[in-house]
């Protein structure tokens, strides 16, 4: 037997045990709480309890309803967020791509042509400028947590 199942079988004991304390409260006349009981429950049925609780319901549908907004624009604010970054990587990725292809064409030429290396390393530090500015255009939006509020 483990821990859980002794807890488990206990919980459930008690709950047995509450309903039927509370069976033979509401049955046995003899009972010294049949009258408190009697009186909640007629005053359960009174219209001012019915009132009471079409408020709350009333409250809870406001709140809900409230809750529900505020969730959409969040959803909303969160959907332009991943589409700005969407973009952002895009680009950033691309200009990766140029930095990995200039620096592969700089080494082909230093090993291939080692007396033309200085004009391919202009050629590479240009490429290279190029795609700084390409990520400097796109940079990583701010995240949700600073612009969604």
């Amino acid at each position: 037997m483990t821990a859980a199942w002794s807890a488990q079988v206990a919980a459930s004991l008690a709950a047995w045990a509450t309903v039927g304390w509370m069976v033979r409260i509401l049955i046995d006349p003899r009972s010294s709480l049949v009258a408190p009981v009697r009186r909640a429950i007629t005053w359960l049925d009174s219209r001012t309890a019915i009132r009471i609780v079409q408020v709350m319901a009333a409250v809870a549908l406001v709140l809900s309803v409230g809750v529900g907004f505020k969730q959409y624009q969040l959803t909303g604010c969160i959907a332009r967020y991943n589409e700005a970054n969407n973009i952002s990587q895009r680009a950033r990725s691309e200009a990766a791509d140029l930095d990995r292809q200039a620096q592969d064409q700089l080494f082909r030429a230093i090993s291939d042509d080692p007396q033309h290396a200085f004009d391919r390393l202009r050629q590479y530090n240009d490429t290279r400028a190029e795609a700084d500015a390409q990520r400097a255009r796109n940079p990583i939006p701010a995240p949700p947590s600073e612009t969604c509020g």
